[in-house]
């Protein structure tokens, strides 16, 4: 695939993946909520506390590796922004999975891949929004395929985990939340005030520019958020990323849309500044 630095994605029509080489396009913790805890585990392991095998949610303390399940949780909450990572049970889509409810925050893949990985400063030379886009609690991006299945594959080894990545099915069901139509929440976009509620999209940025910090949109039916913008986000086994970036306009972010196919993959090996990431666990 195409290693250009400075194009952004096109329309589906003209192969949604011709695309991809724009992404690469550089301008071109808290603890769980109180009282919430069903059960836990020492650092490593998955608890056999109360609901283990049906509780909802799941809370991953990045610094240990201790795992929690929760019976509610509040997505939003500053921790699962920083230290934490708040994880939604999906069912109905084979063998149950958890899904982070918030994209990766670049602190929280210094948690995961150590203080010394910053990707987003890689970028050569920054483009004219990267001071604005580096902050803890924005998503993590230009990071690689082959970089996060790393990160994954030690702090796995070092903690006892079970992170990866969604594939193309489960991240797309995850997205609808058992919608059938366009985006998430319906058919039309409609104005881009309006929009600005729903994804973080080029018409939805009203003069900004720049990936927004995680968790500012409306969620979808199943809480999870950001799923439509922001940024673009690796499906395993890595050759497509699904749901548009703040500078792809918002056909690029509808559920069905992927950039790359069974032609033209995406390489993993090439890290792309409109691409982050959204972890999965297995119970």
């Amino acid at each position: 695939m195409p290693r250009s630095t400075h194009m952004p994605i096109l329309s589906p029509m003209t192969r949604t993946l011709t695309a991809l080489a724009l992404l690469v396009a550089a301008g071109c913790g808290g603890a769980p909520d109180a009282g919430q805890s069903t059960g836990g585990a020492a650092s490593g392991g998955v608890g056999v506390g109360v609901g283990l095998a049906t509780a909802p949610f799941y809370v991953l303390d990045l610094p240990t590796g201790k795992l929690t399940t929760l019976v509610n949780a509040t997505a939003t909450a500053p921790g699962y922004a920083t230290d934490t990572v708040l994880f939604r049970r999906i069912t109905g889509q084979g063998d149950d999975y958890f899904i982070a409810t918030l994209e990766l925050t670049q602190q929280q893949w210094a948690r995961l891949a150590g203080p010394a990985s910053t990707p987003w400063n890689n970028l050569v030379p920054a483009p004219s929004w990267h001071a604005a886009a580096v902050a803890a609690n924005k998503p993590a991006f230009n990071i690689s395929y082959d970089a996060v299945t790393t990160a994954i594959a030690t702090y796995n080894a070092s903690h006892g985990t079970k992170l990866g990545l969604p594939n193309d099915a489960e991240w797309a069901y995850a997205c609808a939340a058992g919608s059938s139509a366009t985006w998430s929440w319906g058919a039309a976009t409609g104005a881009p005030a309006a929009l600005a509620n729903l994804a973080v999209v080029r018409e939805s940025q009203l003069g900004t520019i720049g990936p927004r910090s995680v968790g500012g949109t409306q969620a979808n039916a199943f809480g999870l958020y950001d799923m439509h913008g922001n940024v673009w986000e690796w499906t395993s086994p890595g050759t497509h990323v699904r749901g548009g970036s703040w500078r792809d306009p918002a056909w690029a972010a509808r559920t069905a849309n992927q950039a790359g196919d069974a032609n033209y993959d995406v390489d993993g090996g090439v890290a792309h500044a409109l691409v982050g990431v959204r972890l999965t666990i297995k119970p």
